[in-house]
């Protein structure tokens, strides 16, 4: 079982893409590892190998010990001239992870028989690699021909480098089109490649807000001035059409991968990113699947027909999307895969995020992906299949209509699309093998505000899930209701989340500084409750400074607290220390002190401690229970990393998320609770939009107050001038005026419409113009003042 053993961690050494140190470096070394083993067997009263016999020892063979010398040279030159021929040969690895054993191995079976040289000498190239590698994107379809692949890309307010990263992205996949158009043609091949089982390849770039009168604004104009550097194209060479929603620019990338922008309208057509997802889904169901029907060289089949999702700052290769690609052609009822994302960035926030990321896909997405399917398939880099987003486009595109619906579909629309997916009957998969990258808030502000709308659609979604899941298990064979119980845990666990945040910090705080842990339950809940009022009557511009100082100040109190608990934890640990004494408590350990005083008074000591009777109770935790759930959620946070061994130094960022908990997992409920009727995005803001609407803010709530005060004071003086009224003569006489009658102008059924209603009328604005006269010169000094800030402020 050794030699299968060793097979089997030589072939997870190649899926994790780890040869050169746990593939080439132990097969190189086991020839030397193996004559030490000998040689240390022949040491007198050393028995470590089970075959050895006297007759075997090398002196014992040769005559003499120049003769020895001799050997152990040529069996040193074999071993350099065995590391110089096959080291280099197969030293770089595969970067391509959980490859088949076709691709890795000449031979793709076990020999147990000198299995070193045989792993060696039956490795594939890297030659031979690169090949399969460059061959990835006709593999993946060649089960499929005549398969095709959209590249819808949403954009709004991105920055210059994040353009530049996403088109990059897609001169990739150009590239990669045309080497193998290449080769195909290389081949003495007749006809077009695509028709060999490629796929065909489109991107397409939807731009929301792109055009004002039809003249492209700043960041429209921005994405062409880069066009040219990134994706080799002319931008005076592009095609222009106008289109009922705006513009549309068509070039043709290394003249095999169409390249489209749509450049979107506001005034024409909605904007916001579901509404993009909703036009480019039409674009291919309605307009380019039926255009291929009538076509002649291609038609596109549903089924065979994908959609890859992208944001406009991501970063992919190839490979990513290949792997994407294998999990939908492979199994016919899988209608979405999506990819392990990385944050990128600086910061602290970024740093938080980089392990938020990680610790999401290495537990919870891998645990959907096991115990059922995964309830999310990100819009940032996810394949879509056509034939799924059919069935489910007439209710995705619908209207909100309740506020519940304002939850799930415009605050969290990749979430929202996936519910109704797994309602249909489709299964969503992750697949880790496939990475990309992203950028993501940098800001607290943009990264409260990115949550705010998160927080509140996952949970939405959660319940509508867990509410249909007689529907969903009886007809998505994904999920159980094992795979149910396990969402009502994490809906249960994100609600009582603020309070376990604050169970855990007094219990640090109990442990690091001695406080009384009751008093800090009720301080830390003091905070959040005061925090969930500030976050109802104020602006989001005070709630998110607020939000800033509250973080800081739980950082400090949880990096002090956890180092207590870490500390007490340590000192829990069995045979380390006696942790159900105190200090004073504890067996004076022997000495040799030369004052005998003090001798005398520990041994007193430790003879008053035998004396006591023993107190334990019959059961007691080997250490306190904040200390077992630190170390235990510490201890599975590092082996998982450690089985992500090119992820292992995101560990260095969890310190940041441990400080960052009680503002991520308390304070970030509470303001996405308190702020559900916020329609704001919150990220790609104008900053001067920004500037604008935070300094305007507090001026018109004044306004609003102003304006409420007034209308208190008039109501008041209304209900004091009817009382009046009901108590003197009406001096409204015919006889004393010379007013004509006019029965059409008043009625004797509406008491402010008869002569005596328009008296008080009258009456009431005196009155109030009379007594209220200094405070509508304030309130007209106010508005004076109001306007003159403003012009300041936008000046």
């Amino acid at each position: 079982f050794g030699g299968l053993g060793a097979y089997v961690f030589a072939l997870l050494a190649l899926w994790s893409t780890f040869q050169a140190f746990a593939f080439t470096i132990p097969l190189l070394l086991s020839t030397p590892a193996a004559f030490g083993w000998y040689w240390l067997s022949t040491i007198y009263k050393v028995d470590i190998f089970p075959f050895y016999k006297e007759y075997m020892s090398l002196p014992y063979m040769v005559s003499s010990d120049v003769e020895n010398v001799y050997l152990s040279f040529i069996l040193f030159v074999l071993w350099i001239s065995q590391i110089l021929a096959l080291g280099s040969f197969i030293w770089k690895g595969p970067r391509v992870p959980v490859s088949r054993e076709i691709t890795l191995f000449f031979s793709p079976y076990y020999d147990g028989l000198f299995l070193d040289s045989f792993l060696l000498l039956n490795r594939r190239t890297v030659k031979w690699v690169r090949k399969v590698v460059l061959h990835t994107l006709n593999n993946v379809a060649a089960s499929s021909i005549g398969s095709t692949v959209f590249i819808c890309s949403t954009m709004f307010h991105e920055r210059e480098h994040e353009m530049r990263q996403m088109l990059t992205s897609i001169y990739r996949i150009a590239y990669a089109i045309k080497a193998q158009k290449g080769r195909f043609l290389d081949n003495d091949n007749e006809g077009d490649s695509e028709e060999a089982g490629a796929p065909h390849f489109e991107s397409h770039i939807f731009f929301d807000s792109a055009l004002n009168a039809s003249q492209l604004n700043e960041y429209a104009l921005q994405l062409c001035s880069v066009l040219e550097e990134t994706i080799k194209v002319k931008v005076a060479t592009g095609k222009k059409v106008i289109t009922p929603y705006g513009m549309q620019l068509y070039w043709k990338i290394e003249n095999v991968l169409p390249f489209t922008i749509h450049l979107k309208d506001n005034s024409k057509i909605k904007n916001k990113k579901r509404w993009s997802q909703v036009m480019y889904m039409n674009y291919i169901i309605n307009f380019k699947i039926k255009e291929s029907e009538r076509s002649v060289s291609r038609k596109f089949d549903p089924h065979n027909t994908f959609i890859l999702t992208t944001d406009a700052d991501i970063d992919f290769t190839t490979e990513s999307v290949a792997a994407l690609l294998d999990f939908l052609v492979r199994d016919d009822m899988v209608g979405a895969v999506c990819a392990r994302t990385h944050p990128l960035g600086s910061g602290p926030i970024i740093g938080y995020q980089v392990f938020e990321y990680a610790f999401g896909h290495w537990f919870q997405k891998s645990a959907e992906h096991v115990l059922g399917c995964v309830l999310c398939s990100p819009g940032c880099f996810s394949v879509f299949r056509v034939e799924a987003l059919k069935e489910i486009l007439p209710i995705y595109q619908s209207n909100v209509s309740t506020a519940s619906e304002f939850l799930t579909k415009d605050m969290g629309e990749d979430r929202w699309l996936c519910t109704l997916l797994i309602k249909a009957g489709w299964k969503l998969e992750y697949a880790a093998v496939s990475e990309n990258s992203t950028y993501c808030p940098d800001t607290f502000n943009e990264f409260y505000n990115q949550r705010r709308r998160w927080i509140p659609s996952t949970f939405a979604n959660l319940i509508e899930v867990v509410s249909s899941a007689k529907e969903i298990t009886l007809f998505n064979n994904s999920v159980n209701y094992l795979f149910i119980l396990y969402q009502l845990i994490i809906i249960f666990t994100t609600v009582v989340s603020p309070a376990t945040i604050i169970l855990i910090v007094a219990s640090g705080v109990y442990s690091a500084f001695g406080l009384n842990s009751y008093a800090m339950v009720g301080i830390f809940s003091a905070i959040a409750l005061g925090f969930g009022i500030l976050c109802l009557i104020a602006p989001e511009k005070w709630q998110l400074n607020v939000a800033k100082f509250l973080t800081f100040v739980f950082a400090l109190i949880v990096a002090v607290a956890f180092v207590g608990l870490y500390i007490q934890a340590l000192e829990s640990i069995p045979y380390l220390s006696d942790y159900n004494k105190p200090h004073w408590l504890h067996r004076t350990l022997d000495h040799n002190f030369s004052n005998k005083s003090q001798q005398e008074a520990d041994d007193r000591k430790n003879r008053y401690l035998d004396s006591l009777p023993n107190q334990d109770p019959l059961f007691t935790l080997p250490m306190p229970l904040d200390s077992i759930y630190l170390l235990g959620y510490s201890l599975i946070v590092i082996l998982v990393a450690l089985l992500h061994p090119g992820e292992t130094y995101i560990l260095l960022y969890f310190v940041l998320y441990i400080v960052g908990l009680p503002s991520a997992y308390m304070l970030l409920i509470i303001y996405s609770a308190c702020n559900l009727n916020t329609r704001s995005w919150g990220t790609r803001v104008d900053k001067a939009t920004e500037t604008n609407t935070n300094q305007n803010t507090l001026l018109r709530y004044l306004q609003l107050f102003w304006g409420k005060c007034l209308t208190c004071f008039s109501a008041c003086w209304n209900r004091i001038v009817r009382k009046d009224s009901t108590r003197g003569k009406d001096p409204f006489d015919d006889k004393d005026n010379d007013v004509e009658d006019d029965d059409e102008d008043f009625d004797e059924d509406d008491p402010e419409r008869t002569r005596e209603g328009t008296y008080l009328h009258f009456k009431k604005i005196n009155l109030f113009l009379l007594v209220a006269r200094p405070s509508i010169a304030m309130y007209c000094m106010y508005q004076l003042f109001e306007l003159n800030l403003y012009t300041l402020c936008s000046c």
